[in-house]
């Protein structure tokens, strides 16, 4: 019986907020739509059975999206006014729009102009999962294949949007930045990198724990390979990107020649770490200079061109995996021994509300939160990670900018820090592997303000 009573007043509350939707977006018509237009619009409460449509751009690929004729044919689906010639005036284009002049810039016209042809459609705050055209992506978290998986899509461009299957945004924290990149016009909403050669240079294969919901629920194992392992959905239009990048050392040498073409060489710079306590450290032989990993530094040129004198240093050969969060909501949640509800309600209410639909969309169960990554440094053989038979050094480090940067004495962070750098290059030294994540959440994630 509570069941029921609760159940009934989650449900009152959702047909409140659609209510409060459709309001808004009336409002939202009246101030930006031709008085004869926007006097005819009137915000009514919506069908219970469909749910509120999605507003899309009329120059929406919707032929490159799945199932796109499902959507286009989902009653009550609304299309914005056409857009205005301004966009022929903006260098913001469209996937299918090509490469235009960028107006001169005026405080009293660019603006609006960006905005209308950034933004053409109303603004949707929300969705819900009756709503008309909603169809997301199928993902299951935990599957032992990519193709079971499936892609993680948290992009409201009008080509993914409706197919969403995560909340948040990529890049972390750094998404506030795109945003600003897009605003002033620097950044093509719809620019889409080349990751023609962006194959992991580390293999990471698969392992069990990839298959176990319970294991891994704060970042996408099947980040990495992206590109490669859902291509065909991104050929098709979903905006998907990788949230792993993986780099290795290319060797001995500061640089080695990559062939290009018969006319170009270019030059791929290596991975190595050079810290002025390791160069302490190995002149006083307590790290050893072996050639693999441990490499003995290119002495600086004087202002004449010759090599100065005395001991130049070392620099560390290692392989680095950046990660970017992906979370799991009900395994956040299991780890944290609380509800998933809790835990949506907690991350909506303490963001400001930033993403309502950790609210309006339980059906949606992973989130990009906007938060730092992490950074792997792997000394020695990255599949000895893997090999229970091999030993392993680990130093799981929080990021402390004044002493991991700057070597302020505040605290004792960096000599931690050093010295885990040096035990794993020992360990690796020794036929073992060293592993040091570095997590980019400053003072045990309080941040250097209140550190």
């Amino acid at each position: 019986m509570a069941t029921e009573e609760t159940l009934a007043k989650i449900l009152a509350q959702l047909e409140s907020l659609q209510v409060s939707q459709a309001q808004l977006q009336s409002k939202i018509d009246s101030m930006t739509s031709p008085t004869s237009a926007s006097s005819s619009r009137i915000a009514t409460p919506p069908r219970k059975t469909a749910g509120l449509p999605i507003p899309t751009r009329t120059d929406s690929p919707s032929a490159l999206i799945p199932n796109a004729a499902s959507y286009s044919s989902s009653p009550g689906l609304s299309t914005s006014p056409p857009v205005p010639s301004v966009l022929s005036n903006i260098a913001v284009i469209g996937p299918n729009v090509g490469p235009v002049e960028k107006p001169a810039l005026t405080p009293t016209n660019s603006s609006k102009e960006r905005e209308k042809a950034l933004y053409p459609q109303r603004v949707i705050i929300t969705t819900y999962p009756d709503q008309s055209g909603i169809k997301p992506v199928p993902i299951s978290w935990g599957a032992a294949t990519p193709a079971e998986r499936g892609p993680v899509v948290c992009s409201r461009q009008n080509n993914s949007i409706k197919s969403r299957n995560a909340i948040g945004a990529h890049s972390g924290s750094y998404s506030i930045y795109r945003a600003l990149a897009i605003a002033i016009g620097t950044l093509d909403p719809h620019h889409k990198p080349n990751y023609a050669l962006t194959d992991p240079p580390v293999d990471i294969p698969y392992v069990p724990a990839w298959a176990d919901p319970k294991k891994i629920v704060s970042f996408d194992p099947w980040g990495h390979l992206t590109p490669q392992v859902f291509k065909e959905q991104s050929d098709a239009g979903l905006d998907i990107r990788p949230s792993i990048a993986i780099t290795k050392a290319v060797g001995a040498s500061r640089a080695l020649p990559v062939l290009i073409s018969a006319y170009l060489v270019i030059y791929a710079s290596t991975q190595h770490i050079k810290m002025s306590e390791l160069d302490t450290a190995a002149a006083s032989g307590a790290l050893k200079i072996d050639g693999k990993i441990v490499l003995e530094s290119v002495p600086l040129n004087d202002e004449h061109g010759q090599p100065m004198p005395g001991f130049p240093g070392v620099e560390l050969v290692t392989s680095k995996a950046a990660v970017e969060p992906v979370w799991y909501l009900p395994g956040v949640a299991e780890r944290f021994g609380i509800s998933e509800g809790l835990l949506r309600r907690a991350l909506f209410e303490d963001t400001g509300g930033m993403y309502p639909e950790l609210i309006t969309r339980p059906d949606i169960k992973v989130f990009l939160p906007p938060i730092g990554g992490l950074t792997a440094y792997i000394f020695g053989n990255p599949a000895y990670l893997r090999d229970e038979t091999k030993e392993l050094t680990l130093r799981v480090h929080d990021e402390c900018n004044g002493s991991d940067v700057f070597g302020s004495d505040i605290c004792t962070c960096k000599p931690y820090l050093v010295f885990a750098i040096e035990e794993a290059v020992r360990c690796a030294q020794r036929g073992g592997v060293g592993l040091v994540v570095y997590f980019r959440k400053e003072g045990r994630a309080l941040g250097e303000v209140t550190k």
